[in-house]
């Protein structure tokens, strides 16, 4: 018996999801000074992770979105001779980071977190964290008025 590459690719998604939100069942979150406590939804349910709950953290924890540009940066420089293996953490990074853009008037601390991901990717050869960066920068252009000196 064969099956598809796109069902073998769903399959291991779910089990990721899986083996992520059964984890998660594990770690004590009750601690509302805990700074993963917003999961604690997440681990009662035993789902998913919604793109809404995400970018609502993006937005009010400034150091979640440091820490997304940081690990993108980081696992780019990690992994870059297996650039196939983070497109899934490109797609997630962009679309969150894209949502954020969307509901919130950028200020100058977003960019500062954003910028050095985003030059990083502008020169990358790794063509989906370009395509990435140029997705954001577009966005951002539309939200933002530069100063120019």
């Amino acid at each position: 018996m064969y099956i598809s590459i796109n069902t073998y690719l769903s399959l291991r998604d779910r089990l990721k999801i899986y083996y992520f939100l059964r984890a998660l069942q594990l770690i004590d979150l009750s601690d509302e000074s805990n700074k993963w406590h917003w999961l604690v939804p997440m681990q009662k349910r035993g789902i998913p992770l919604s793109s809404a709950i995400l970018i609502n953290r993006l937005i009010s924890d400034k150091g979640f979105l440091k820490t997304l540009c940081t690990h993108v940066t980081f696992a780019t420089k990690t992994y870059s001779d297996k650039a196939s293996c983070l497109t899934t953490l490109y797609s997630f990074y962009t679309t969150a980071v894209l949502g954020m853009i969307e509901l919130i008037a950028i200020t100058e601390i977003e960019v500062n977190y954003l910028l050095p991901t985003l030059l990083q990717g502008l020169r990358s050869p790794i063509l989906d964290f370009a395509a990435s960066s140029y997705m954001i920068i577009a966005k951002l252009i539309t939200k933002v008025k530069f100063a120019l000196f």
